[in-house]
């Protein structure tokens, strides 16, 4: 097991107390040191979990034992609030004690989370050492020491996958406000000029909000030049572009005017070479692999998911309409068809975020526990399935 590059931890008398904040005078004052000392000592490796407003205490081990674990337990009774500062005191502790402490990293590569393997954390005092003699000696041998861990690292690793429940559920709930954003966005500025009512009153086959969100979305696509994740991630929707940070906003717009007119005046032929079109950019989207095991990588596609099941029902209920009309023999239509009705399973993985987070909060074992894990699971053999024979997924 690697260490980490070796951190600095600012020594003062107060650390001495740390082993037994409780019941002295000056306790405030160890807190408020405690507090402090944690803070700089881990403050470049606990970064990504401030972005996840997600504990860093999580991630910190005392051997095989949770930080967290260990405080409950020695100071059992205590509310939240204590429990929270006698945190910091369990941290200096346990290192000034030579023990084993390990820290699960998170790497963050643009917005991209993961669980990084556990590393043993190398301290050493920082300041005037007078009276720290021991801990400075006992410190820098073990910073030297070459030691493996190997039976902590056999229990580290059992704890890997509760760590990526809590991490995937952190990333979950950012995904889940940032579906809400793009949802709401996307109607705003799609139907800025189309009310969405009457685009709907236009179409039999497809009338709920979402989905014909998700049908003007492809149109933008195969007309308009927009890729998937300029509509549906929100750095791309308000990412730069040539001609203006806001130009993406005109463009739906048009494309829903464009469709809005199509549907409102329809000439078969047009319309069945539309979708046709419409097709070929259906295949072109790229569908996000369906890892059931990390929840990290499925809480961080939950937006893509809704957004393919969404475009891919979208899809088939235009093409079963369109198909019957004028009974089209069209290679890409008849690819396009079955694509669609791959897409439109997306909603088991959206479904297994969803259930793996309510169940997390719970306190349960999201991932085995999820109903729609089983159908997930099969979604994933049929893209893999696609793959092994060559297609584009």
């Amino acid at each position: 097991m690697e260490k980490t590059e070796t951190l600095f931890l600012p020594t003062d008398n107060l650390l001495k107390y740390c082993g037994d904040p409780l019941g002295r005078e000056n306790s405030a004052e160890i807190f408020s040191y405690a507090s402090f000392a944690v803070k700089k000592l881990l403050k470049k490796i606990s970064r990504p979990y401030g972005k996840l407003k997600l504990s860093v205490y999580e991630g910190l081990f005392s051997g095989s034992r949770s930080v967290i674990k260990i405080t409950e337990k020695k100071y059992p009774g205590c509310s939240k609030v204590r429990l929270d500062n006698l945190l910091n005191c369990t941290v200096l502790d346990e290192i000034c004690r030579g023990k084993p402490v390990f820290f699960y990293p998170i790497s963050d590569d643009e917005g991209k989370y993961r669980l990084l393997p556990p590393v043993r954390l190398t301290v050493m005092l920082e300041g005037n050492t007078g009276g720290f003699e021991k801990t400075a000696a006992l410190l820098e041998k073990s910073a030297e020491s070459r030691r493996s861990y190997p039976v902590l690292e056999l229990l580290l690793a059992a704890k890997r996958k509760s760590m990526l429940l809590k991490v995937g559920a952190a990333v979950m709930k950012k995904s889940v406000n940032e579906l809400a954003f793009v949802t709401r966005f996307n109607e705003e500025t799609f139907f800025r000029n189309v009310p969405i009512k009457s685009f709907a009153a236009e179409n039999e086959k497809i009338t709920r909000k979402e989905l014909l969100t998700a049908f003007v979305s492809l149109y933008a696509i195969a007309f308009y030049g927009l890729s998937f994740r300029e509509i549906f991630t929100v750095d791309e929707v308000f990412g730069f572009s040539d001609t203006g940070i806001r130009s993406k906003d005109a463009v739906k717009s048009e494309a829903a005017v464009s469709l809005s007119k199509k549907i409102g005046e329809p000439e078969i032929g047009t319309i069945s070479a539309d979708i046709i079109k419409m097709g070929e950019a259906l295949l072109n989207i790229p569908l996000p692999e369906i890892e059931i095991e990390d929840f990290v990588i499925l809480a961080e596609n939950y937006v893509f998911y809704s957004a393919l099941s969404e475009i891919g029902e979208a899809y088939a209920a235009a093409a079963l309409r369109i198909g019957k009309e004028t009974a089209l023999e069209n290679g890409i239509f008849e690819a396009a068809g079955k694509r669609a009705e791959l897409m439109k399973d997306y909603k088991y993985a959206a479904r297994l975020c969803e259930e793996i987070l309510t169940l997390t909060e719970k306190g349960m074992n999201g991932v085995a526990r999820a109903n729609s894990r089983k159908k997930a699971v099969e979604l994933r053999k049929k893209t893999e399935k696609e793959r092994e024979n060559g297609e584009k997924v």
